[in-house]
């Protein structure tokens, strides 16, 4: 048994021995010496150590903007609206952004006390460059508007904050929510 233990301790060393580096790091010192390294100034770059180092990688770069779709062109099948409107926020058209209009939840008495979407039945519409959304083929209805960020989704409320972001479809019409200018919403900054 003590053979044992002793065969499994000189392996785990052999190994933690053969991760180490072959020689100890070096201290750096500016050029100059030790009475340099209490006048040298640090570069505008920011902090001077370790210095740049040649990975071979290409230099990080910009990903390129991605192409934001433009708004589809207006659609209504018998029995569908359609439901479009402009998204604002601090100034700015909210570009890219997932939308989705969602059913209400509904208790024994007609009360809504919920939203709800499925991301794969629910309406959806992307903002285009001029933060408009249109939603195509909207079955009759009440909505409300629901705005996807990361991995949450949030109903909106009016640009006020008094009251959610609804919508009524109608057959055949668009229901045009307007230009909506938000100040807050929970986005990443």
């Amino acid at each position: 048994m003590m053979r044992k233990f002793i065969l499994v301790l000189l392996i785990g060393l052999f190994l933690l021995a053969g991760c180490s580096p072959a020689e100890p790091p070096q201290a750096t010192q500016p050029a100059g010496g030790p009475a340099a390294a209490e006048t040298e100034a640090y570069p505008a770059s920011g902090y001077p150590y370790p210095p740049a180092i040649d990975t071979g990688y290409p230099a990080a770069q910009e990903a390129p903007a991605e192409e934001v779709a433009a708004l589809p062109p207006l659609e209504m099948n018998p029995g569908t609206g359609a439901v479009e409107g402009q998204f604002i926020y601090r100034g700015e058209p909210l570009v890219g952004m997932n939308f989705y209009l969602a059913s209400f939840i509904t208790d024994a008495d007609g009360n809504e006390y919920a939203a709800s979407i499925n991301p794969q039945k629910s309406p959806f519409a992307v903002s285009d460059s001029a933060g408009m959304v249109r939603f195509n083929n909207v079955p009759p209805g009440k909505y409300g508007v629901v705005l996807e960020v990361d991995v949450s989704s949030f109903l909106l409320m009016t640009p006020k904050g008094d009251v959610g972001l609804t919508v009524m479809v109608e057959d055949q019409k668009v229901a045009d929510m307007g230009k909506l200018e938000y100040q807050d919403l929970p986005l990443n900054p």
